[in-house]
């Protein structure tokens, strides 16, 4: 995950083996902290801290182990963790609030079937209690959750505006939170879904990432209606959007990028020097660690297992897009 502090932007880890890692941006190679917890580390999301002393953000990452671990790279220790579920946390989130700021809320998914809402309020983190307990369980799903988008925090009513979540059977569901149901449910695939991604500019959107390589959008105003779907040719991990180019990491070590603009028909398509087909994907990037070196294919590529977006000017050539990518890949 990327994030500014008041030292410039730093690159967040969190990997397999229980490994940490706080990256400063200019220099990657060389980690600024780093930490070793127990078991393969599968999710991360960035708390900033309220103090001006805290140059950093609260690093909340979920386990193979079914817990979630709270870590401050300021203080270079682990604060505390807590069984969030009763098996793998394959997701962790925090909404944003309407004016901008993260809320107090942590929503947390397991391949247990289940999604947790946490208060992150003085005093209520659950990592420092000895029996946490969740503000909200969401229990319908037909099978484990592997991905979940949310969108901003309210200030009346439901803790979201929207909440999404995707299965192990290539379901997608929207969720009614003042009633803790299903509001609506889609089947986007036969395989998994790997990745979900919020519209941030309009909110009516969600992209779906899928393990059969296919990219659907999501209208959520018409219960989940696929208004436009792409097959891109190789298993998708991950994916997020700026709303206007949707941007998936792929088990081949590729990156696809689909003008979801142009398909909503919600505003001017991205542009730039290459054009997209008349599906919106435009011809598929190969991650550099992923690249073969000297002309000889690499023994394993990495797969691109999570991809964030950043602020930034657009650079020469990038189509307009006025955002960077930090990209993790695996293999």
């Amino acid at each position: 995950a990327p994030g500014t502090s008041g030292r410039g932007l730093y690159i967040y880890c969190a990997g397999a083996a229980g490994l940490l890692r706080v990256l400063p941006f200019w220099e990657p190679w060389r980690p600024l902290r780093s930490a070793q917890l127990d078991g393969d580390l599968l999710c991360l999301a960035a708390l900033p801290s309220p103090s001006p002393s805290q140059h950093h953000p609260l690093l909340l990452t979920g386990s193979h182990n079914r817990r979630v671990y709270a870590f401050s790279p300021d203080q270079g220790r682990l604060l505390g963790s807590f069984d969030a579920h009763d098996d793998a946390v394959c997701c962790v989130a925090i909404p944003t609030q309407p004016g901008g700021g993260s809320s107090n809320r942590l929503v947390t998914s397991s391949w247990d079937c289940s999604v947790k809402i946490w208060n992150l309020d003085e005093g209520r983190c659950p990592w420092t209690s000895s029996m946490a307990l969740p503000e909200m369980e969401l229990h319908d799903n037909d099978s484990g959750v592997w991905a979940l988008a949310v969108g901003p925090a309210t200030t009346t009513g439901p803790l979201t505006q929207a909440l999404v979540t995707g299965s192990e059977e290539g379901t997608v569901q929207g969720w009614d939170l003042r009633t803790g149901a299903p509001a609506w449910r889609a089947q986007v695939a036969a395989d998994y879904v790997g990745g979900l991604a919020l519209d941030p500019l309009s909110g009516h959107y969600v992209a779906a990432a899928t393990a059969d390589g296919g990219l659907s959008l999501l209208d959520l105003r018409m219960a989940g209606l696929k208004l436009a779907g792409v097959l891109t040719g190789a298993p998708l991990h991950c994916c997020i959007t700026d709303g206007g180019l949707c941007v998936a990491g792929s088990e081949s070590g590729e990156l696809h990028m689909w003008d979801v603009s142009l398909m909503s028909a919600s505003g001017a398509h991205v542009g730039g020097e290459v054009a997209p087909g008349p599906d919106g994907l435009y011809p598929p990037w190969m991650c550099p660690a992923a690249q073969a070196t000297g002309g000889t294919p690499p023994e394993v590529v990495p797969a691109i297992n999570s991809v964030a977006l950043y602020a930034g000017a657009p650079e020469a050539g990038s189509g307009g897009v006025g955002r960077g990518g930090v990209l993790r890949g695996s293999a």
